[in-house]
């Protein structure tokens, strides 16, 4: 293996380690990644950590979490331009919502029928109050609470709270590609 191979392995492989260690700020992080695959601006990057945010308590600053992604060699700064580093693409495409959803599937197989089903409930946004009604029985099905599920689809980047539960766009991929008894299906979904 070449030694620019290695490097950029490594680099990766920190950058993915760093980012695994913020479990509060991971999906945080993850997103501006994403959002740097093209070239932005500081003011870009603030407005769109703004609307990310919105709606849910943050630990830290956006200015934080771009120098964290600066240090890392996750994103790049050249003028008052930011873009994700190769590296850092790469790490966008692991830790893809996508893939981070069809990982918690394989994980807990035997709650793929309730995660189906909180993602379809919550393509309209809605409240604990609403969702604890709808899914009574999970508690006396499972032996786990709500929470459970929605804080796994949120970490999977399957929902996001913006004062309700809202399934995210990559969520409502999954459940249109998928019924509770079929397999994970479609092209945004195979290896």
């Amino acid at each position: 293996m070449p030694n620019n191979q290695i490097q950029f392995d490594a680099v990766a492989g920190i950058i993915t380690r760093r980012i695994e260690e913020e479990p509060a700020s991971k999906n945080i992080l993850y997103s501006i990644l994403k959002f740097c695959i093209e070239c932005r601006t500081i003011e870009d990057v603030a407005a769109y950590f703004e609307k990310i945010t919105q709606n849910s308590a943050t630990l830290h600053s956006c200015g934080t979490y771009v120098s964290w992604l600066l240090k890392l060699n996750a994103i790049e700064r050249t003028d008052s331009l930011f873009k994700t580093t190769p590296e850092g693409t790469v790490i966008v495409n692991e830790l893809s919502y996508a893939n981070r959803l069809k990982a918690l599937f394989e994980k807990r197989p035997e709650f793929r029928n309730y995660f189906i089903k909180i993602l379809q409930a919550c393509v309209e946004p809605k409240s604990k109050d609403d969702l604890e009604e709808m899914f009574d029985d999970v508690y006396k099905a499972t032996g786990l609470y709500l929470s459970y599920f929605t804080a796994e689809l949120e970490d999977a980047g399957g929902l996001v709270w913006m004062g309700k539960w809202k399934t995210t766009d990559d969520g409502t991929a999954l459940i249109t590609a998928v019924s509770p008894n079929e397999d994970i299906k479609g092209e945004m979904y195979e290896n």
